[in-house]
C-alpha cells in the first residue's frame, strides 16, 4: 500500500508540473493538431479539391539544438494542383505581437496528385523561419537564443489550383519555441537530512523551460509547492542551481561538487543544498533523460 501511494504521488507531481509547460507552450499545438483532424473543412471552394495534410502538425524548435528539421505534407489524390504555398507568421506570446505573413516556401507538385497520392518533405534552418518576417517594426534577430520559451511560428498551407485558383487549408504546422533540456528525466541520487541521515532519491522528473537556457523542477523528492529550483546552464555547461519560483527557502551549491550539465550523454549531475532549523538538507541528484 505504502509503494502504491509513493508512486501515485510521484506521478501526480509529475503530471503537475508537466502540465504547466503544457498549456503555456503546447496549448496552441494542440489546436493545431485538433486542425489537422478536420483537413476535409476548407474554404467555399473545398469541392473542387486542394486539399493538403500536414503529417507535421507541432514541433518543438529546441533553442541551440535544431541545426535543421523536416515538415512533411500529404497531398491526397484529387484535382490537379500545380504547387503549394506555404505561408509563415510568428507570434511574440509574451508581448502580445504577431508578425507579418510570408511565402516561405513553395511545393512544386505539377499536376502529379491526379493520379496518386503524393508525400512532400521539406527542410528548414533557423534562417528560414525568420526570412522577411517582420514584428514590432523589426526584422527578427539573427540570434536564436534570443527567442522567448513558447512563442511560435504558424504554418498555413494554400494550394494554387491548375486553373489558377488558390485554395487555403485548415490545417496547419506549429513550430513552437522550447529549449534543449526541457523533457522527461529519471532522477536518482541520495537527499540527506541531518537529523534523520540519507534517503533514496528516485523520481521522474519533467525540467519546464524558462528560457534558452533555464528550467525549473521540484526540489529533491520534496514535490509540491514550496520545494523547486531554477536550472541555469551556463557557457561552459556548468548549472547555476538557485531557488525556484515557487520556493520558500533559498538554495545553495555544493562547494567542491559538481553542478553541470553533460552535452555527450544529456544528463545533469546537481549537487546542493538548502538549510534547515536542525541543519542543511544535503541533495546529490543525477538526471538521465528519458
Amino acid at each position: 500500500m505504502l509503494f502504491l501511494i509513493n508512486k501515485f504521488s510521484k506521478n501526480m507531481k509529475n503530471i503537475f508540473q508537466k502540465s504547466i509547460w503544457a498549456s503555456s507552450v503546447f496549448l496552441l499545438m494542440f489546436t493545431a493538431n485538433s486542425c489537422m483532424e478536420n483537413t476535409d473543412i476548407l474554404t467555399e471552394n473545398a469541392k473542387a479539391g486542394g486539399l493538403v495534410k500536414p503529417v507535421t502538425a507541432n514541433f518543438p524548435y529546441k533553442l541551440g539544438a535544431t541545426p535543421t528539421f523536416d515538415v512533411v505534407v500529404i497531398v491526397p489524390v484529387g484535382p490537379a494542383i500545380t504547387s503549394i504555398k506555404v505561408m509563415n507568421s510568428y507570434t511574440n506570446k509574451k508581448d502580445t505581437l504577431l508578425s507579418n505573413e510570408v511565402v516561405m516556401s513553395t511545393i512544386n507538385v505539377a499536376g502529379a496528385n491526379a493520379t496518386e497520392e503524393l508525400s512532400q518533405t521539406f527542410t528548414l534552418a533557423y534562417a528560414d523561419l525568420i526570412k522577411d518576417l517582420v514584428i514590432d517594426s523589426g526584422a527578427m534577430s539573427a540570434n536564436e537564443l534570443t527567442l522567448n520559451i513558447g512563442d511560435f511560428w504558424t504554418f498555413r498551407y494554400v494550394a494554387v489550383m491548375s486553373d489558377g485558383r488558390e485554395v487555403a487549408n485548415n490545417a496547419k504546422t506549429t513550430i513552437a519555441v522550447a529549449n534543449q533540456y526541457a523533457g522527461n528525466y529519471e532522477c536518482k541520487g541520495v537527499f540527506t537530512h541531518p537529523v534523520n541521515g540519507p534517503r533514496k532519491i528516485d523520481e521522474e522528473k519533467f525540467l519546464t523551460p524558462v528560457t534558452a537556457t533555464k528550467c525549473w523542477c521540484w526540489l529533491g523528492d520534496l514535490g509540491g509547492s514550496g520545494y523547486d529550483i531554477y536550472i541555469d546552464v551556463q557557457d561552459d555547461n556548468t548549472c547555476v542551481v538557485t531557488k525556484g519560483p515557487n520556493a520558500i527557502t533559498d538554495v545553495f551549491m555544493s562547494a567542491g561538487l559538481t553542478n553541470a550539465f553533460n552535452p555527450v550523454n544529456k544528463n545533469f549531475d546537481l549537487n546542493y543544498f538548502y538549510v534547515g532549523g536542525t541543519g542543511n538538507r544535503v541533495i546529490e541528484e543525477n538526471y538521465e533523460p528519458l
